[in-house]
């Protein structure tokens, strides 16, 4: 039986002499003699039978016809309403159950499975009722609990659901009023336009992150990777101001809507574990031959550059320190000052790089730093960074170079660093290759470095970059501490000038495509040749000859000279150092660190930092 028609069966089954119905609450006026129901339904005696025997069918057509003779005995209303009653009943009512006979048993002597059925006056006065066992008695959550039926799967509701729906009954249709909820014009409005200004005014208030990467491949704002939509919405409440906003967002949903609705935020983790291509590929139901072709190359190509950057490690164990085989790449931006302080999200702060050489060997990191103050982060920064450790590894014995990184064409990928490579072979007398890991898969050893540095920096105060250096010496613990080299503006050379002579087509008349290099190789002993691959599985080398060998020009790279690339300190931009000094004056920033902040030269340009030496 469904729970409607059980419902309507508990209201209409009470005492003849009794006619009222209580509209509200509970039924009332039923008879009770020791909270035991008793009815004045005739009693129809019928054969004993054995509690194993299968109940008779004519048994569950006896208690179909009383429910009917008890429909026909109450006050439900006109005719219409009393057959849409009989027929709920019939139609619900499963004669294979075991609820025709937990009716008649009620209805006759008004036990349940053979026990007397109690009901409570009211639920109330059931919340501290026991048994004879001295156990609670169950409050009935619907008015079917009187029943042997089980809600668990039901909607299960209360009398008072059964009494709205008799209210909006019509008596002369036999329908219920349309539903009115959604359709009145008093809607109240939560997210005003005040609200929406108030947090659109905190996004922009916060400072996206300093990233190329970032900003040149997409329109989104990024902001700190430390923040997430819970940390942005305790931080907006701590910025609202009621003096000039009046509405606040309640809910961090509510942030996270408007946020969504008129910004393309992310929040900036660097994406080299994440690899676009085989996203792309495991997202397509069925990729073409061509894709799978395709796909299949990229994972091929990944692997050989893994096995082969393996290779290269062994052969530098086994070359009594001749061979040096290492990774190169950036950390992402540091932060002066850095730390959890909330004002610190709203402040521009001065940038710190950190350019790491990692010997897979040795397992030496070597950390080339400085900040936005003193250079810049491109071809010629990376290019002054190689040139050094060469010539300081060269004075300890090797005289190969193995160098691993990836693809990013403004620091690693460009005629910069590879004629900085032809420079070094001719002024160190050394060979080196370079080779560049798949797209999306430029994971590497050096990137324990960054990752244990920025544990280290975690939940701590660090105000200038000077902090940020000693923090990198200090972050390893075991084997080998990191090697800090402290660049100063003095220290970056200008290899541009080496680019003169043939860069655009090879020996063979083909243009160099410059951008889809894997490998790159000079020799000390011709280091006016470059030779190169598209294709790392290749045997055979392009060559690239910069310079011809005539006797009008027969000097090698050695006899050129390179000049420093800065002549001075670099300006910040002014909003910058408006933000800085604006933390000193606020004591964000101690006073000891007030003097190296505000000598920091400023002009007044945007503070987008932009890719220098993008060839």
């Amino acid at each position: 039986m469904s729970s409607r028609a059980q419902i309507i069966l508990d209201l209409i089954t009470k005492d003849k002499n009794n006619d009222t119905i209580r509209k509200k609450g509970t039924v009332e006026n039923l008879n009770y003699e020791n909270n035991i129901m008793v009815t004045t339904t005739p009693v129809i005696e019928e054969p004993e039978r054995n509690e194993e025997s299968p109940m008779p069918v004519d048994a569950d057509m006896d208690a179909i016809d009383r429910m009917m003779n008890l429909l026909s005995d109450s006050d439900v209303g006109d005719n219409n309403i009393r057959q849409g009653l009989e027929s709920e009943i019939i139609l619900n009512f499963d004669t294979n159950s075991e609820d025709a006979l937990n009716v008649s048993n009620i209805e006759e002597n008004g036990t349940k499975n053979g026990e007397p059925y109690q009901l409570p006056e009211s639920i109330e006065d059931n919340n501290n009722q026991l048994n004879e066992n001295n156990t609670p008695i169950p409050s009935p959550e619907c008015a079917t609990n009187h029943l042997d039926y089980d809600c668990s799967n039901d909607f299960c509701p209360c009398e008072q659901f059964v009494y709205t729906a008799l209210e909006k009954l019509d008596t002369t249709s036999g329908l219920i009023e349309m539903d009115q909820r959604g359709r009145h014009d008093n809607h109240r409005k939560v997210i005003t336009e005040d609200v929406i200004k108030s947090v659109c005014d905190h996004i922009k208030s916060i400072q996206p992150v300093e990233s190329h990467y970032t900003r040149s491949r997409s329109d989104k704002r990024y902001l700190d990777g430390d923040l997430n939509f819970h940390r942005l919405f305790d931080l907006y409440k701590e910025w609202f101001d009621e003096q000039v906003y009046s509405s606040i967002a309640n809910t961090e949903r509510q942030y996270r809507d408007i946020v969504n609705e008129h910004f393309k935020l992310s929040f900036h983790v660097p994406k080299k574990d994440q690899c676009d291509k085989c996203h792309i590929y495991k997202n397509k139901f069925t990729p073409t031959l061509v894709e799978t072709q395709l796909h299949e190359s990229h994972l091929r190509n990944k692997n050989l550059a893994r096995t082969r950057k393996l290779l290269d490690k062994e052969a530098a164990k086994s070359s009594n320190g001749k061979i040096l085989t290492a990774t190169f790449d950036f950390q992402k931006v540091l932060n002066a000052p850095h730390g959890n302080l909330s004002i610190l999200y709203y402040k521009r702060k001065l940038s710190v790089f950190n350019f790491t050489i990692f010997n897979l060997v040795d397992k030496e990191g070597t950390c080339f730093m400085w900040h936005e103050g003193q250079g810049k982060r491109g071809a010629n920064e990376v290019s002054s960074c190689l040139m050094k450790f060469i010539s300081k590894h060269k004075d300890l014995g090797a005289n190969e170079f193995r160098f691993w990184s990836d693809n990013c064409v403004g620091q690693n990928r460009n005629r910069i660093v590879y004629a900085m490579y032809m420079y070094a072979a001719a002024t160190c007398q050394v060979s080196i290759r370079h080779c560049f890991l798949e797209v999306g898969h430029t994971q590497n050893e050096g990137d324990s470095v960054h990752a244990l540095i920025e544990r280290s920096a975690k939940n701590k105060l660090i105000y200038t970059p000077q902090e940020w250096y000693c923090l990198v010496r200090w972050a390893k613990q075991d084997g080998k501490p990191y090697i800090v080299e402290e660049m100063q503006y003095t220290n970056f050379s200008n290899f541009k000038l080496l680019l003169q002579g043939n860069w655009i087509k090879s020996d063979n008349g083909d243009k160099v495509q410059w951008n889809k290099i894997k490998e790159v190789f000079v020799k000390s002993e011709n280091p006016n040749k470059l030779y190169y691959k598209y294709d790392m599985a290749s045997n055979d080398y392009n060559v690239l000859s910069v310079k011809k060998n005539t006797r009008r020009q027969c000097s090698t790279d050695s006899s050129v000279s390179v000049e420093p690339l800065y002549q001075s300190n670099l300006p910040i931009p002014k909003a910058k150092k408006d933000d800085l000094i604006n933390m000193c004056n606020s004591e964000i920033i101690p006073s000891g660190y007030h003097n190296f902040f505000t000598n920091l030269p400023s002009v007044n340009v945007s503070d987008n930092d932009p890719d220098s030496d993008l060839d």
